[in-house]
């Protein structure tokens, strides 16, 4: 950059000089060799299927949706869509975002506001942290999946006008399955609700593959991405219908934003009719990790010890040289860094994918 460029752009050279000097600077890259790293557990993002429905609705409603949901943006496929997926949900309603980010923001600033407790684990995705943030109400964290430490957060505040309760019934960093019947039982003593971020287990858990939380009480909403799983985009949040009816009417990131495509649309509804009807997928998803889990002598939904950390790193290494696999550095704390390693086995046609993740613990944070 020349010497006479603006300070600003100069400021911001030196940010990203600053990030390199760290090895933290990023590029975008397209991948290649075996998928370790994708979020297309059940192989659905290259499923005829999905792409056949799409292709149906392009042909049939165009490309684009020309406006907001509330302004004449709302096409059949996407009544067709939330239809389909609060059958498939076990909930009264649902209503699509164009992705998890805007829904986990539409959710957290419509329902939450001053004088509203917001209890939040302490290993959220950053969509939920600023949803959190920009919600005006009180925000305190608990230790991550623990009831207890959530029972003590929620006994200082009897007072607060609504007492939301903010977790991922599979975490996205470390991939533990959280205690949610412990936590609603908590919920139930104190007069608290839960809101659950099912990214990561919708497809791959529940008997029809619709997530964890289906059948727990006290839970106000779920969140289930389309672009994971389901391999397709968008997000879905399911809740009774005057939840429903409040986030159509008051939230932000929902009235003023163009809708999804209406081929997004078709391609979810797709996808979840496959989901349903193919449970083989997740097994051999959830067999997949087993096997790989063995391999790096760890269970899945499990994080290593510290004194595991280095057999394990050079058995993961091991696995990703032979495999051609490309491993991740996730967005965590640099007290900490992770592998998440999602695996995709020849033996099942590369259709399994699932969800594993090493921690790799490091000095303390100063």
């Amino acid at each position: 950059m020349s010497p006479a460029s603006p300070p600003l752009l100069r400021a911001l050279e030196a940010e990203l000089r600053a990030l390199e000097a760290r090895a933290e600077r990023r590029t975008l890259v397209v991948a290649g060799g075996e998928d370790f790293t994708s979020n297309d557990y059940l192989g659905l993002a290259a499923d005829p299927r999905v792409a056949e429905a799409m292709a149906a609705a392009l042909g049939r409603h165009g490309a684009g949706s020309r406006a907001a949901r509330l302004l004449g943006g709302t096409l059949p496929p996407h009544l067709e869509l939330e239809a389909r997926a609060a059958q498939w949900l076990g909930s009264e309603a649902t209503l699509l975002f164009p992705s998890g980010y805007h829904a986990n923001l539409a959710l957290l600033t419509t329902l939450a506001g001053p004088g509203d407790l917001l209890a939040c684990d302490a290993q959220l995705h950053a969509s939920l942290i600023d949803g959190a943030r920009l919600a005006r109400a009180r925000r305190e964290r608990f230790a991550h999946d623990d009831p207890d430490a959530l029972a003590a957060l929620l006994a200082r505040h009897p007072d607060a006008r609504r007492r939301l309760v903010v977790v991922e019934s599979v975490d996205s960093m470390d991939g533990t399955l959280a205690p949610l019947a412990e936590y609603a039982r908590v919920c139930a003593a104190h007069d608290a609700w839960l809101l659950v971020d099912e990214a990561h287990a919708a497809g791959l858990f529940g008997p029809r593959g619709e997530g964890l939380a289906r059948e727990l009480p006290r839970v106000l909403a779920r969140v289930v991405t389309g672009g994971k799983a389901l391999g397709v985009a968008g997000a879905l949040v399911a809740a009774a219908r005057p939840v429903i009816e409040v986030l159509l009417n008051r939230a932000r990131p929902f009235v003023f934003t163009t809708a999804p495509p209406p081929a997004l649309a078709a391609g979810l509804s797709r996808a979840i009719a496959i989901v349903e009807g193919e449970p083989e997928r997740r097994e051999r998803a959830h067999a997949a990790a087993r096997a790989l889990g063995a391999a790096l002598g760890l269970a899945p939904h499990g994080a290593a010890d510290a004194d595991e950390t280095g057999a394990i790193l050079a058995r993961a290494l091991l696995i990703a040289g032979a495999t051609g696999a490309v491993l991740i550095l996730l967005q965590v704390p640099l007290a900490w860094a992770a592998l998440r390693l999602a695996p995709a086995s020849a033996e099942v046609e590369g259709l399994a994918r699932s969800y594993l993740a090493i921690r790799i613990w490091g000095a303390p944070a100063t």
